[in-house]
C-alpha cells in the first residue's frame, strides 16, 4: 500500500474490477551500456542502472507537479519529479546520478566504513561499517536507500543519467536513517518492503515517461546484478 499500484490491486481484488497496469513496450535495438558496477556487499542483492543520454530537460508538466503536491512531496525539477512520480506510482525508489560528474562509468555498492558523507542537504555525515555505500571511485556517490551525494546530484544543466533501481536489505536501510536521523520516502519504502521483482519494469516505464515528455538522444539497456531468486512466485534475499 505504499504505491498507488499496489492500491490498485487491492482495490482490484476487493471489488472484483479488471485491472489496467502500466504496459511497457518491448525494446528493440538498445546497445549495451559501457556503464559497469560491482556489488561487494551482502546487503544489496539486485542493482541496475539504465543511462540515458542527450536529455532536453523541460517543465515538470502541471498534472504531474498537482499528483506529487497531493501526496506531500514538493516539485523540484523535471527529472527528479519525473523520479519520485514513478517511486509514489510503483513503490520502487529511484536514484539518478549526474553521468557526467562521475569520476568513473562505474558504481561499486558496499558497506561503508570510517568516512565522511557530503549529502544533499549539504550536511556532512560520519559513516559507520553498517551502512550502505555506493561509489564511483573512491568517493561516495549515494548512500544506499537515504540520501545522494551533493556531488553528483542533478541540476537543470544535467543531460546524461544513470537511473538506479535496486534491491537493498530494509534492516540496513532502517537502521542508517534512524542513526544519522535522515527520513525520507525511499527509506520508507525500502525499510517497509516492496515488490523486488519490478526493478527492470520500473527502469523502462521511466525512461519511456521520459521520452514522452522531452527529446532524448540515446537509451542503453540496463545493467544488473541480480541475487534475488525466485520462490514460489515471490522473490527472496539469496
Amino acid at each position: 500500500l505504499w504505491a498507488l499500484e499496489g492500491i490498485a490491486y487491492e482495490v482490484s481484488a476487493l471489488l472484483n474490477r479488471p485491472l489496467k497496469p502500466w504496459s511497457v513496450k518491448k525494446e528493440i535495438g538498445l546497445e549495451s551500456s559501457p556503464f559497469k558496477i560491482e556489488i561487494q556487499t551482502n546487503q544489496a542483492s539486485q542493482f541496475s542502472i539504465r543511462v540515458l543520454e542527450g536529455i532536453r530537460q523541460v517543465s515538470t508538466p502541471s498534472w504531474m507537479k498537482q499528483y506529487l503536491i497531493c501526496s506531500g512531496i514538493h516539485p523540484i525539477s523535471f527529472l527528479v519529479d519525473i523520479g519520485n512520480y514513478v517511486m509514489l506510482l510503483t513503490g520502487q525508489p529511484l536514484h539518478m546520478y549526474d553521468l557526467k560528474k562521475l569520476p568513473t562509468q562505474s558504481l561499486n555498492i558496499a558497506n561503508g566504513g570510517n568516512e565522511k558523507f557530503i549529502a544533499l542537504d549539504d550536511h556532512t555525515y560520519d559513516l559507520s561499517s553498517g551502512d550502505i555505500v555506493i561509489k564511483s571511485g573512491s568517493n561516495p556517490m549515494y548512500l544506499a536507500g537515504v540520501m545522494g551525494a551533493k556531488i553528483c546530484a542533478i541540476d537543470a544543466n544535467t543531460t546524461d543519467i544513470a537511473i538506479e533501481a535496486a534491491a537493498f536489505d530494509p534492516a540496513s536501510i532502517r537502521k542508517t536513517s534512524l542513526r544519522l536521523n535522515l527520513p525520507s520516502d525511499a527509506a520508507t519504502r525500502f525499510a517497509k518492503g516492496m515488490d523486488l521483482s519490478q526493478f527492470e519494469r520500473v527502469l523502462q516505464m521511466t525512461s519511456e515517461l521520459i521520452q514522452s515528455l522531452t527529446t532524448i538522444k540515446k537509451v542503453y539497456k540496463s545493467v544488473t546484478i541480480n541475487h534475488l531468486k525466485p520462490l514460489q512466485g515471490n522473490i527472496v534475499w539469496q
